[in-house]
């Protein structure tokens, strides 16, 4: 079976998935955050997209794995916010925090499937490398 981590640019992926999510979701106070809000669910949305077609890019042929790596980035950014939290506030503030990383692993993973689709189809009918 092949590794997530065969080439050079995954771990860059998953850094870049971490960055996106945490410009969204970092800034907003703990208590105004509300991950089923409109707003919330498009700007994380728009962030997936944006780094899966940067992951496509770097990664031509693998739209899943792309997909993957970017997911595990917004998962990340989630639980080291939760860890913040549970320093800064105390460690009642996040008890559902398995439900928060779920939730945005249901935004982060087709939107950034989605970019890296289309990057993966850009490369192969229009760039064809």
């Amino acid at each position: 079976m092949k590794s997530l981590f065969n080439d050079r640019y995954s771990l860059l992926i998953i850094f870049l998935g971490i960055i996106a999510a945490g410009f969204v979701h970092w800034p907003i106070p703990y208590k105004e955050v509300i991950i089923s809000s409109q707003p919330y669910i498009l700007k994380m949305g728009i962030a997936g997209i944006v780094v899966g077609v940067i992951g496509g890019i770097l990664k031509k042929k693998a739209p899943l794995n792309t997909a993957v790596l970017v997911s595990l980035g917004f998962a990340l950014a989630i639980f080291f916010r939760v860890v913040y939290d549970s320093f800064a506030l105390g460690p009642t503030y996040h008890n559902l925090w398995p439900f928060e990383i779920l939730f945005i692993e249901i935004i982060a993973f087709p939107s950034s499937l989605l970019g890296a689709g289309v990057m993966s189809l850009i490369n192969k009918f229009i760039i064809k490398n």
